[in-house]
């Protein structure tokens, strides 16, 4: 997955955890605690005979950033200004394991 920070700082990131309100993340990256981060991942359906994915971009705020291991960062982020069909593929998701059209 991908985080762009400010204008023009583009991160890869391991996606760690997935809620409905937001995600943890695995990077090389310290965050600044409150930062804005523009958050672009895709879903992948593994429980279905023909694999689908939705791809999406969230805007989510840093809500705690720990150092765990050298040069790696697990942060919180809570997700802001979302789309209803976001929010209805990230609860799909989460709670059947599954990408619904």
């Amino acid at each position: 997955m991908h985080m762009r920070v400010g204008s023009n700082l583009n991160i890869s990131a391991k996606l760690l955890d997935l809620g409905l309100k937001g995600m943890a993340v695995l990077s090389a990256y310290d965050f600044t605690l409150n930062s804005i981060v523009v958050i672009k991942f895709t879903l992948v359906d593994l429980y279905t005979s023909s694999e689908q994915s939705k791809s999406m971009e969230v805007n989510g705020v840093v809500c705690y950033n720990n150092c765990s291991g050298e040069k790696q960062h697990r942060t919180g982020i809570s997700f802001i200004k979302m789309s209803k069909f976001n929010q209805q593929l990230i609860f799909d998701f989460v709670n059947k394991g599954t990408v619904n059209e």
